[in-house]
């Protein structure tokens, strides 16, 4: 079989997207099939090089490809770019993978379509899903484009797939549950030594800390934590600092005036976006990470935390007691009392934490991005005989 696979050269500062589509080329290229993989892609990740591998084809989409009309997909745009469908075409593909949902481009023959979430449907109310960046219109038009017309639907757990079904009334058997993967770069950095922490320049050495990558968006309820660390402080005369990674979405301003308004400006630290190098770090040195996320029903920064045996207090957002089982400690992200409770339980607990780490690095450690790529084969290789009966296009 052919198999496409479109890229649309998410920047590293997306966060998780970024990553996501990362770990599926990187299992591409290390994983030998019988099938032959062509890689599309839209920006300027494009290799300088060729694939050293026979059965791995780039191929460059140059420019905005996406088609003005159903009659332009077999055509070049106003740029002289193919455009996805007419490269497809030409390659001849059986099937094509859209990782990223909002990456999706039409196309005339069968694909499978990653849905990472449904929260437009479920949380309406943040604005990041309803007026800022991808509209709660945008999102509910792409999906109701592309969700029925799909061959597969990929979801993280049955969660995702519940909602799937529940939303747009799809089929139960095209809907396919894939477990989001530990990404490899956090399972390689696992043995590597870590180093003292001094951020933004901050003379004193961080070792006592709390540690959230995530942009600041309004779902990712940065705000939780400050008012867990003022409870840790009153209630249980504990103090942590925090490290905050991440982008400014929009929210920035918003938790810095709330941290001041706390008295927490010289314990909350925001190092903006960091390398992959520094991230490795501060999983390790971290007390643990804290991840109050409004959003699943999956996500990944628990499970590289995991794999770098870095404790994970996680909210029990729809979902997320599924993919991390009893790998993670789980609060209601709206308490933050409760969040405050399960840091002092977790630093009261030396063997509790200890436990806690070894879960975590075995889930980390059962499902990796080859894992992942092996199941997306078995979706192709269902699709087979029903591949077989056509040839590209019938002729009329």
């Amino acid at each position: 079989m052919k198999i496409g696979i479109y890229l649309n050269s998410m920047p590293p500062v997306a966060g998780g997207g970024h990553t996501f589509e990362k770990s599926i080329l990187n299992a591409v290229h290390g994983h030998k099939s019988r099938h032959e993989f062509f890689i599309f892609i839209n920006g300027s990740d494009y290799p300088k090089s060729p694939s050293p591998m026979p059965s791995i084809k780039y191929i460059a989409l140059k420019g905005n490809d996406f088609p003005n009309s159903p009659n332009d997909l077999a055509k070049t745009d106003k740029h002289g770019s193919i455009t996805l469908n007419a490269a497809a075409i030409k390659s001849e593909i059986d099937i094509i993978l859209f990782v990223n949902p909002f990456s999706f481009q039409p196309v005339q023959l069968p694909y499978i379509y990653c849905v990472w979430d449904l929260q437009h449907r479920i949380q309406p109310y943040f604005p990041e899903v309803s007026v800022l960046g991808t509209t709660w219109d945008q999102r509910e038009n792409l999906y109701k484009e592309t969700i029925p017309k799909a061959s597969y639907i990929i979801t993280g757990n049955s969660v995702g797939k519940r909602e799937i079904i529940e939303f747009y009334n799809i089929p139960e058997k095209r809907i396919k549950i894939i477990p989001f993967a530990t990404p490899d770069f956090a399972i390689k950095q696992t043995d590597k030594k870590s180093q003292d922490l001094v951020i933004n320049n901050n003379k004193r050495v961080i070792d006592n800390f709390l540690y959230y990558p995530a942009n600041f968006w309004p779902h990712k309820n940065h705000i939780c934590i400050l008012l867990a660390m003022s409870i840790l402080s009153a209630k249980y005369g504990l103090k942590f600092d925090a490290i905050f990674t991440g982008r400014d979405a929009g929210n920035l301003a918003y938790i810095r005036a709330k941290a001041e308004e706390l008295g927490l400006e010289h314990a909350v630290h925001y190092a903006g976006f960091v390398s992959r190098e520094l991230l490795c770090n501060l999983y390790k040195k971290a007390f643990a990470l804290i991840y109050p996320s409004f959003f699943g029903p999956n996500n990944l920064p628990p499970l590289e935390a995991m794999a770098l045996g870095c404790p994970v207090i996680c909210s029990d957002a729809d979902g997320m007691k599924e993919q991390l089982g009893d790998s993670a400690i789980f609060f209601d992200p709206k308490r933050e009392d409760e969040l405050a409770a399960r840091i002092f339980e977790l630093y009261s607990d030396d063997k509790a934490r200890v436990k806690l780490v070894q879960e975590g690095k075995k889930l980390a450690n059962s499902w990796t991005e080859d894992d992942y790529l092996r199941s997306i084969l078995d979706i192709v290789e269902d699709f087979e005989p029903y591949k077989r009966c056509w040839n590209m296009f019938l002729k009329r």
